[in-house]
């Protein structure tokens, strides 16, 4: 993650002596039960691309913390939106946070990856499932290797 270009990118706009704090999103709708109709929740975990990937990746490791529990997809947009509410405040002023060497440093969390499957990915951007996420290509071209252009999010 830190040999990508958008990460020097990122830093090049910061302040000298601060760093980005890039956080990576997780989530899977879970099935709870087969009882009461079929009962699903959706959690959302939370890592940091500052830490290596081989120890990230490490379930022993605990370094994906529980963000939050949804008890419904469809209040995914709202519940996020208030889960990153003191996110996006920070990232626009940076925060002082304590490292492990006794010093303090101002930092600014960017959103820079969520990691889900297909139809998680389609929740995520408010697309059919049958529609790609990153692409617009045809649901009948799916495995076509003719390209497509990409979504536009702005």
């Amino acid at each position: 993650m830190h040999t990508g270009d958008w990460w020097w990118e990122i830093q090049n706009t910061l302040p000298e002596g601060s760093t980005v704090v890039p956080i990576i999103c997780a989530s899977d709708g879970t099935h709870l039960t087969n009882f009461s109709r079929d009962k699903k929740a959706w959690p959302i975990y939370l890592t940091i691309g500052n830490i290596k990937s081989s120890v990230r990746t490490k379930p022993t490791g605990h370094l994906f913390i529980l963000l939050g529990l949804l008890p419904s997809q469809m209040a995914l947009h709202r519940a996020l939106g208030e889960i990153f509410q003191s996110i996006r405040e920070c990232s626009q002023e940076g925060e002082l946070i304590a490292f492990p060497d006794g010093y303090e440093r101002l930092c600014f969390p960017v959103l820079s990856g969520w990691i889900a499957d297909q139809p998680e990915h389609s929740n995520l951007q408010n697309i059919s499932t049958s529609s790609c996420p990153r692409c617009e290509v045809e649901f009948h071209s799916f495995g076509s290797t003719r390209r497509s252009p990409m979504h536009n999010h702005e």
